[in-house]
This record gives structure tokens, sequence and C-alpha cells, in this order.
């Protein structure tokens, strides 16, 4: 992977990252915004159902209808039940609402933090590679080059063949290389 092509897919990664923080974001205030809204609706249900008894009561006792008005308040007092059970779901589900946001919220700091963490070993994986490359491609310049050496004293006579052996020319007083003199310098 050459380093243009990692460049991209680091920008593409952290582009991808920006935009699941602003999905994110967008996510937990539209959430915080419903809870709100359901928590506001539960508390207007209620404060209508206690306005209504409130009125309900004070018209039947201002009328002496006792039996009546015993009738109505248990009906009130069931409404006023069923009112604080809807209430109460309405908390529970904005409960959830916010645990869910909050469980968001973690997992994109996970992709936050394993991204990076990825573009890095990547990182890693590529500049390996690229030395192992090169490591190998100067061991086979190395071999060219000697190569290139026996061609050129081949062409230039100073090593041929003499009958079926291989013959170097050292000319007269040869200049001596190695640990105990064993190479001498072909004359080109």
């Amino acid at each position: 992977m050459d380093v243009a092509v990692f460049k991209d897919l680091t920008l593409k990664l952290l582009a991808l990252a920006d935009r699941m923080e602003q999905r994110d974001e967008r996510f937990v205030g539209l959430l915080a915004q419903q809870v709100a809204e359901l928590q506001s609706a539960a508390q207007a249900v209620s404060n209508g159902g206690q306005a209504l008894a409130r009125d309900a009561l004070a018209m039947l006792r201002s009328q002496a209808r006792d039996a009546v008005a015993d009738s109505i308040a248990e009906a009130v007092k069931a409404s006023r039940t069923q009112l604080e059970a809807s209430a109460s779901s309405a908390s529970w589900s904005a409960r959830e609402v916010k645990e869910a946001a909050m469980e968001l919220r973690k997992q994109r700091g996970f992709w936050l933090w394993a991204a990076p963490m990825a573009l890095v070993a990547g990182a890693l994986l590529t500049a390996g590679g690229s030395s192992f490359l090169l490591w190998k491609n100067a061991k086979e310049l190395t071999r060219a080059e000697f190569g290139q050496d026996v061609l050129r004293a081949t062409q230039s006579g100073a090593l041929t063949r003499c009958g079926k052996a291989l013959c170097a020319k050292v000319g007269t007083k040869p200049k001596r290389f190695g640990k105990d003199g064993e190479y001498v310098l072909l004359q080109d």
C-alpha cells in the first residue's frame, strides 16, 4: 500500500468518525428533546386530571349531590390512577432512552479509539513491508553489480578461458587482498 492511498484512507476514516460523532450528537439531542416532551406531556396530563377532578367535585358539592359526587370522585380516582401509571410509564421510557443514549456514546468512544489504532497498525505494516522490499532490492542490486563486473572483466580480456580452465590476467606485480593475500587484483 503506498503512502498516498494510506493517507487517503486515513482521511476517509477520520471523516467517517467525524460524521458518526455528529450523527450521534444529533441523535442524543433528539432523544433528550423527546424525553423532555414526554415528561412535560405527562405532567400536563396529570395537572389537567387533577384540575378536572377539583372542578367537578366543587360543582357537585355546590349542588348538594353527594351521591353523584362520590361516584364521580371514584371515577376521577380511577382516572388519576391511570394517569399516574401513564406518567410512570413515560418516566420509565425516558430513563430507557437516556440509557440508550449513554450506550451509544460509549460505542462512539470505542470506535474513536479503535480507528486510530487500526491506522497505526496499518502504517506499521506498510513501513515494514516497504523496508523488506528495500532490503531485498539492495541485495539484488549488489548481485547485479557483481555480474556486471565479471562481464566487464571478460570483455576486457582480464578474465578468459585457457583451454578448459578459467584464467585471469593479473599483471607482473599484482596487488594482493585478503587476510593472507590469497586474492589478486585483475588487470583490465
